[in-house]
């Protein structure tokens, strides 16, 4: 495999809001977005594009996605829509946690995590119960999860 980024190839990054970047230029096309998310994974030495044959180093400025969504399409079952087209259920594999600055963030897939939108941020917050400094109980699909901080 053939790491790209040590050829001094321009960058390629996401920015706070989930856009993408090579260089100076945003990069625009959906398509090639959810195709990089696709290989995008996250790794000891950083976030990567990784593909059978290349790794491109990837910099993430805040979180790799984005939740923009929520959908209870059931009584009390959340659903997260990520930034990607993706979703995902909310329950114990996908466990939010709080990060130092107060942000929620969830694990998504191959090390990545999702941050929380302003808006899904507070529309979660309503629906938890504090149980103790740093520590929220939210109930989604019956099963009580516990939203702890990380700092």
């Amino acid at each position: 495999m053939v790491d790209l980024s040590a050829y001094g190839a321009e960058t390629i990054r996401i920015d706070r809001n989930g856009d993408w970047w090579y260089g100076e230029q945003q990069i625009v096309r959906s398509g090639l977005i959810r195709l990089f998310y696709r290989f995008l994974f996250k790794q000891e030495d950083g976030y990567f594009i990784v593909t059978p044959a290349e790794r491109v180093r990837v910099e993430v400025e805040d979180a790799a996605l984005l939740v923009v969504n929520m959908v209870e399409e059931t009584p009390h079952c959340l659903t997260l829509c990520l930034n990607d087209d993706t979703q995902i259920p909310l329950n114990r594999t996908h466990l939010p946690w709080i990060d130092a600055r107060g942000i929620l963030h969830v694990p998504v897939r191959n090390g990545l995590a999702a941050r929380f939108s302003q808006a899904c941020h507070v529309e979660l917050g309503l629906r938890l119960t504090e149980d103790g400094p740093g520590r929220f109980l939210l109930v989604n699909c019956g099963d009580t999860l516990q939203i702890e901080s990380r700092v």
